[in-house]
């Protein structure tokens, strides 16, 4: 596992707490949601080089 990988978990995390404190509930999954989709291609893209 990427150090980086690990660092972007947890500033994920954190910053879906912040949505859901800010937007409320409904509106975080969705927001959440938007930004998975968007993230798929930036995780596959960092663990290609980490595993080799």
């Amino acid at each position: 596992i990427c150090k980086l990988d690990v660092v972007d978990a947890l500033t994920v995390l954190h910053f879906e707490h912040l949505i859901i404190n800010v937007f409320g509930m409904p509106n975080c999954f969705f927001i959440v949601h938007v930004f998975t989709i968007m993230e798929v291609p930036l995780s596959q893209a960092c663990i290609g080089p980490c595993l080799k």
